[in-house]
Parts: structure tokens; sequence; C-alpha cells
């Protein structure tokens, strides 16, 4: 049975939350109301993501800092084929990403209905294979990649190595500092004490932050859960229209 459009809720997707019961730890239960954030404070999101990335980067190239000091190793310490397959091994995530985006395998063209019942099994055949299948490629592609990379690397000594693989790690670190930033953010602009959005939980983000890390990241948990269900009811929207 299809759906028609007007089955459908439009201004849910702008106020898409849910009620959130949990365990506090201490024999007591703590109901909260947790929704997706508007514009505005995905941009202030963003804005202190971007301002969090930036100072883990100025503290990262202090030589000096206790940051630098634990995430980076000591030149002496490492040799250069360390810091080659370091620097592979850094560059997966960045591939993987660019493979998703570039790799383009058309999805199997589904037959019609007065097509013959063997058409049809052969077309549910590739479609069943078809993950299997971009996932090879895109594996290729990063596989590839890798060479290429190591390749380069071949003709370059100790020193510019491990010049090269802390740009790459700092990079790294600050990325995900940058995500992890902007989701406890959100998270914390979304979670309420009322299921009509009008009392904040925390009074800071700081004070969301320092909560015990379980508690946290079911917070952050249930808040992924709200996105990945706004966008499956973006495509439900979509496959009616």
């Amino acid at each position: 049975m299809s759906v028609e459009r007007n089955d459908v809720d439009i201004s849910s997707l702008f106020m898409w939350g849910k009620e959130f019961t949990f365990s506090t730890g201490l024999g007591k239960e703590l109901t909260v109301y947790i929704r997706l954030v508007g514009d505005s404070e995905l941009n202030r999101s963003r804005i202190y993501a971007l301002r969090s990335s930036s100072k883990l980067r100025n503290i990262l190239r202090d030589e000096n800092s206790d940051e630098r000091l634990a995430y980076l190793p000591n030149y002496e310490d490492v040799t250069r084929d360390n810091l080659v397959e370091g620097i592979l091994s850094l560059s997966i995530r960045e591939l993987a990403q660019k493979g998703a985006r570039e790799i383009d395998i058309p999805y199997p063209t589904e037959p019609s209905s007065e097509d013959s019942l063997e058409k049809h099994e052969k077309y549910q055949k590739k479609v069943d294979e078809y993950p299997a299948k971009r996932q090879a490629k895109i594996e290729k592609f990063i596989n590839d990649a890798l060479d290429k990379k190591r390749e380069s690397m071949a003709i370059l000594d100790k020193e510019a190595v491990y010049s090269l693989y802390k740009k790459i790690l700092i990079d790294d670190l600050c990325e995900n500092e940058m995500v992890t930033a902007y989701i406890e953010s959100c998270t914390y602009f979304g979670i309420f004490n009322d299921e009509k959005y009008t009392e904040r939980t925390f009074d800071s983000l700081e004070e969301f932050q320092n909560l015990p890390k379980e508690a946290k990241e079911k917070f952050i948990s249930t808040y992924r859960e709200l996105e990945i269900e706004q966008d499956e009811l973006k495509k439900s929207l979509q496959a009616t229209q």
C-alpha cells in the first residue's frame, strides 16, 4: 500500500524528538526530552567545534605542551618504517570517504512487472550482491591510493617522513576533536526537562561535558538515533513524491 503525501506530518521534520529515560546509577531514573536542534543551534555548534579544533591544533603545535608529548612520538623513538605505516594508517579514513564519494556503481535496474520470473530472480541476485560489489570497489580504491602514497614517500628521508606524519596526525586529532565537540554541543542544546522543549536540562555545555562518561554517551547515542530516524523519514517522504 502506497503512502499518501498528506498522511505524513511534514511539521514533524522540524521538531523531531522523543522522551528518554535512563538510570542515574543511584537507584533513580531520569526522564528527559531530546530533540534535534535547529539551524541557529547547529551554527553555534559548528562555531564551537571549529574553535575547539583550532585550540587543540595550537596546543599540539607547541612542542612543550602535554598534549603534544602525549600524542606525538619522539623522533628518536620511532623508525622511518614505523612512520610510513603510521601515515598510511591515518590516511585510510579520508581515502574511504573519498572512495565512497567517487565510486559510482549504477544500482540494478528493476524489471517491469511484465518481465519473466527469471529476470526478477536475476535482478534480486544483483541487488543482493550490490553492497559487496561496491565495498570491493572502495577497498580497491583505498589500496591503490595507499600504494601510490607509499611510493611517493620512498624518496623521502626520515626527517621528511616525520614531518609529514606530524601534520597528518595533528589533522586527524583535530578532526576527531571537531566531530566530538560538534555532537556534544548539538546534544546539549537538544536535551530538555519538558516535552514542549522549553526548559534545558543542563545549565551549560560544560556541565553536560562533565557528566560521567556512560551517561554522556547515552545522551549522545540517543541524539544520533534521532538523526537516523529523521533521515529515514525524509527518504520516506521523497519516495511518496
